[in-house]
């Protein structure tokens, strides 16, 4: 029995052995040049870096936003905005829901243009982060305070095929080019110019208006020292993940305070921040006692003006 299965076994290997395949049909020539798809995936990436710049922008905003809603409807927003209508807290409480808001502030002092156009420069400075990070390139600039050993680095193709012969991090996929060295210069500009804006601010509102503003201004200035100091930190690490993540978390935080900040200083009173009190008179609408107004118009009596 086993030699029949040895002899059949053979049999079977032999007449395999002589099937031939079939030909395989030659491959077609590599066309000569770029790839058809190499358009394609270069727009497709520059797309793709467009879509993450304006998602991070989109998520400081709605940050913001969400930061505001919870400042206007705390109970110090609320509290606030009595003590600026001098409204005494009893009558608070009976006006119930009624709607006592009134535009406090229609002449715009310095310190709050200055706490506005600081805030908007902050999120310009965001939006110049979002764009180098999705640049995938890594660091154009590696040195701090300098930049490639001077204030202001070359940009000439010589120089950057030199900047990308040196480079020792392992993050960069893309080469370096001379609009992201010139776009890191403009960020770390704007980086000084806000320190100063917002010290400005800080020194501003410990002059003329002692109190939550002030003490917010003064933590406003703290975030941005810390945001600097993160900042040159990112740089001399190499973009060490924690450290970046904290920069760009602290950053996020800076731009909302600024929100607050400039929200705030709409409700603080005008003589405080340098609107005359004659000006503060005329342009203020008079506040009636919401005790007085009901009791008046219950007796079917128009409240005069005060």
């Amino acid at each position: 029995m086993v030699q029949e299965c040895n002899a059949h076994g053979e049999a079977l290997h032999s007449y395999i052995c002589t099937l031939t395949p079939p030909p395989i049909p030659p491959l077609a020539p590599y066309p000569s040049g770029p790839a058809p798809l190499e358009g394609r995936h270069v727009g497709a990436a520059v797309a793709e870096r467009r879509v993450l710049q304006f998602h991070g922008t989109l998520a400081q905003i709605f940050f913001v936003l969400t930061c505001l809603i919870a400042l206007m409807t705390s109970k110090w927003w609320n509290q606030m905005l009595l003590t600026q209508h001098g409204l005494p807290r009893r009558s608070a409480a009976k006006a119930g829901a009624r709607n006592t808001q009134q535009p406090l502030i229609p002449s715009v002092s310095t310190l709050q243009k200055l706490i506005f156009a600081t805030t908007t420069l902050i999120l310009f400075q965001l939006i110049l982060g979002a764009t180098m990070r999705h640049q995938h390139a890594g660091l154009s600039i590696s040195d701090f305070p300098l930049a490639h050993g001077k204030l202001w680095p070359d940009t000439d193709p010589a120089s950057i095929a030199l900047y990308n012969a040196h480079r020792v991090e392992i993050s960069g996929i893309n080469p370096i080019t001379a609009f992201q060295v010139q776009l890191q210069m403009v960020h770390r500009i704007v980086a000084m110019l806000i320190l100063v804006a917002v010290g400005c601010c800080a020194w501003q509102a410990w002059r003329k208006v002692p109190g939550p503003l002030a003490k917010i201004s003064a933590f406003w200035f703290a975030l941005i020292l810390c945001q600097a100091t993160l900042g040159a930190a990112t740089v001399l690490t190499d973009k060490a993940a924690d450290v970046a993540t904290a920069h760009v978390l602290v950053g996020a935080l800076s731009l909302a305070t600024g929100a607050a900040l400039s929200i705030i200083a709409l409700r603080i009173p005008q003589s405080a921040v340098g609107v005359s009190p004659a000006e503060a008179a005329s342009n203020r609408p008079s506040i009636m006692n919401l005790d007085e107004a009901a009791d008046m118009g219950t007796a079917g009596k128009m409240p005069a003006a005060h």
